[in-house]
Protein backbone atom coordinates (compact mmCIF):
# COMPACT_ATOMS: atom_id res chain seq x y z
CA UNK A 1 0.00 0.00 0.00
CA UNK A 2 1.32 3.45 -0.85
CA UNK A 3 0.02 6.83 0.14
CA UNK A 4 0.65 9.98 -1.83
CA UNK A 5 0.23 13.31 -0.14
CA UNK A 6 0.26 16.47 -2.18
CA UNK A 7 0.23 20.02 -0.96
CA UNK A 8 0.11 23.17 -2.99
CA UNK A 9 3.46 24.97 -3.11
CA UNK A 10 4.00 27.66 -0.51
CA UNK A 11 5.05 31.09 -1.69
CA UNK A 12 7.50 32.14 0.99
CA UNK A 13 7.28 35.79 0.00
CA UNK A 14 3.50 35.78 0.53
CA UNK A 15 3.90 34.10 3.92
CA UNK A 16 6.47 36.70 4.97
CA UNK A 17 4.15 39.55 3.98
CA UNK A 18 1.30 37.93 5.94
CA UNK A 19 3.50 37.68 9.04
CA UNK A 20 4.68 41.29 8.72
CA UNK A 21 1.12 42.54 8.34
CA UNK A 22 -0.11 40.56 11.34
CA UNK A 23 2.07 42.45 13.84
CA UNK A 24 0.14 44.16 16.60
CA UNK A 25 1.04 47.29 18.48
CA UNK A 26 0.97 47.07 22.26
CA UNK A 27 1.00 50.28 24.30
CA UNK A 28 1.99 50.59 27.94
CA UNK A 29 3.30 53.31 30.27
CA UNK A 30 6.44 53.95 32.30
CA UNK A 31 6.36 56.45 35.14
CA UNK A 32 9.31 58.42 36.52
CA UNK A 33 9.75 61.44 38.80
CA UNK A 34 12.05 64.29 37.81
CA UNK A 35 14.79 65.49 40.15
CA UNK A 36 16.08 68.53 38.18
CA UNK A 37 19.33 66.60 37.47
CA UNK A 38 18.64 63.40 35.50
CA UNK A 39 17.99 63.93 31.78
CA UNK A 40 17.96 60.30 30.54
CA UNK A 41 15.08 57.89 31.20
CA UNK A 42 15.67 54.31 30.05
CA UNK A 43 12.76 52.19 28.79
CA UNK A 44 12.37 48.41 29.05
CA UNK A 45 14.04 46.38 26.29
CA UNK A 46 12.13 46.35 23.01
CA UNK A 47 9.93 49.35 23.79
CA UNK A 48 10.08 52.71 22.01
CA UNK A 49 8.57 55.98 23.25
CA UNK A 50 5.21 56.85 21.72
CA UNK A 51 4.30 59.97 23.71
CA UNK A 52 6.26 61.75 26.44
CA UNK A 53 4.76 63.95 29.16
CA UNK A 54 6.63 66.16 31.63
CA UNK A 55 4.45 67.51 34.43
CA UNK A 56 1.38 66.54 32.40
CA UNK A 57 2.45 68.53 29.32
CA UNK A 58 2.96 66.63 26.06
CA UNK A 59 6.58 67.03 24.94
CA UNK A 60 7.93 67.35 21.39
CA UNK A 61 10.62 65.08 19.99
CA UNK A 62 13.57 66.59 18.15
CA UNK A 63 17.06 67.98 18.63
CA UNK A 64 15.73 71.54 18.92
CA UNK A 65 12.61 70.50 20.86
CA UNK A 66 12.01 68.98 24.32
CA UNK A 67 13.64 65.55 24.02
CA UNK A 68 15.44 63.12 21.74
CA UNK A 69 15.43 59.32 21.62
CA UNK A 70 18.65 57.32 21.95
CA UNK A 71 18.71 53.61 21.15
CA UNK A 72 21.26 50.82 20.99
CA UNK A 73 18.90 48.68 18.92
CA UNK A 74 17.35 46.95 21.92
CA UNK A 75 16.96 49.58 24.62
CA UNK A 76 15.61 53.07 23.96
CA UNK A 77 16.05 56.08 26.21
CA UNK A 78 14.27 59.42 26.32
CA UNK A 79 16.86 62.18 26.70
CA UNK A 80 15.64 65.63 27.75
CA UNK A 81 17.59 68.73 26.77
CA UNK A 82 16.67 70.27 30.13
CA UNK A 83 16.06 67.93 33.08
CA UNK A 84 12.47 67.69 34.30
CA UNK A 85 11.86 69.80 37.40
CA UNK A 86 12.18 68.27 40.86
CA UNK A 87 8.98 66.37 41.64
CA UNK A 88 7.58 66.56 38.08
CA UNK A 89 5.94 63.36 36.89
CA UNK A 90 7.57 62.08 33.71
CA UNK A 91 5.10 59.74 32.02
CA UNK A 92 6.19 57.89 28.90
CA UNK A 93 3.69 56.04 26.74
CA UNK A 94 5.61 53.22 25.04
CA UNK A 95 4.93 50.91 22.13
CA UNK A 96 6.19 47.50 21.11
CA UNK A 97 5.26 45.55 18.01
CA UNK A 98 4.43 41.88 18.55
Amino acid sequence: MSVTVTQPPINIREELVKNQNSKQQQLTMSFFVGDAVVTTFELPAGYAPFQVFDGGALQREGASEDYTVASDGAISSVVFGIPPANGNNVDISMEIWL
